[in-house]
């Protein structure tokens, strides 16, 4: 009788325990990730504060290129800030391209209370965007978004007007990236916990599954996508970054890139994806 009523208790005491870990699973993932940002003395920047809605203050680096050449806005992915795109900044500026980089709301030393996928880091990307216009007026501008950069460069009003897209490590929609995280440690227990822990999240701070769904946005595209993902990845498995390509628009392009994880894309290929980027980049800017 004992063995039962301890296998009674275990049982009782994991269901009262499961709400209190949704919550701290919630507040880990949306949690802000600030940082002392500082351009290495030889990256000739110059710093710039934008002022999006919800009341923040997303930071910024510009660095001007050639006259004739367009522009790169950088947008980084969750829990990382501006200094992750440095080595795509200094390869893109020597190509000639203006480049701007910024420090997502919640990242690094901009301003916010919590990450929230896209939703309201679209926002950011717009008012980045906006600033690369006034800057290159009449020039042709690009967006590299990064995982979450990719996702807000997307989501929000609608996908931000860009004349060209690298989609790098994009999710398709919040519901798929959260089960992928929890099903990665956890196994099949992982899609037990997302539908509550999704509901939590919404009550918790406002997010809503049915607007983190790039793989929607991708459609309304009006301009050339360059769509990379690693074929590894354990957090957006690279049968649906074939999905969310699937659903572009042409003109379009796709690399999956063998032995690569959710990770920084550049830093494991190199020569190879500085030579596709300014490829895509020479064809359509």
């Amino acid at each position: 009788m004992r063995p039962l009523l301890y296998t009674v208790y275990t049982v009782l005491g994991a269901l009262a325990l499961f709400p209190i870990a949704l919550v701290g699973l919630v507040h880990a993932l949306t949690a802000p990730a600030p940082a002392t940002v500082k351009a290495p003395e030889d990256l000739p920047v110059t710093r710039f504060t934008l002022t999006p809605s919800g009341g923040v203050n997303v930071q910024g680096w510009f660095m001007p290129g050639a006259p004739e050449r367009g522009g790169v806005l950088l947008l980084h992915g969750v829990r990382a800030n501006r200094l992750a795109m440095i080595a795509r900044m200094r390869f893109l500026n020597e190509a000639g391209y203006s480049v701007a980089a910024i420090d997502f709301r919640a990242h690094g030393e901009s301003t916010g209370d919590k990450i929230t996928f896209g939703q309201e880091e679209s926002a950011d990307a717009a008012a980045a965007l906006s600033f690369m216009r006034e800057k290159l007026p009449g020039r042709k501008i690009a967006v590299i978004g990064q995982s979450l950069g990719g996702a807000a460069a997307l989501l929000g009003q609608g996908p931000i007007t860009a004349d060209a897209f690298v989609l790098e490590s994009v999710y398709p929609d919040i519901d798929r990236a959260i089960d992928d995280r929890l099903t990665a440690p956890f196994g099949p227990l992982g899609h037990l916990v997302t539908p509550a822990l999704l509901v939590v999240g919404r009550t918790m701070t406002g997010l809503d599954p049915a607007f983190l769904r790039p793989i929607d946005r991708i459609e309304k595209l009006r301009a050339p996508v360059f769509v990379i993902s690693g074929v590894r990845d354990p957090n957006t498995h690279i049968d649906e970054a074939r999905e969310l390509f699937a659903r572009a628009p042409e003109p379009k392009a796709f690399w999956a890139v063998e032995g690569v994880g959710h990770e920084d894309i550049y830093f494991r290929t190199n020569a190879e994806y500085r030579e596709r980027i300014l490829g895509f980049f020479g064809e359509h800017l």
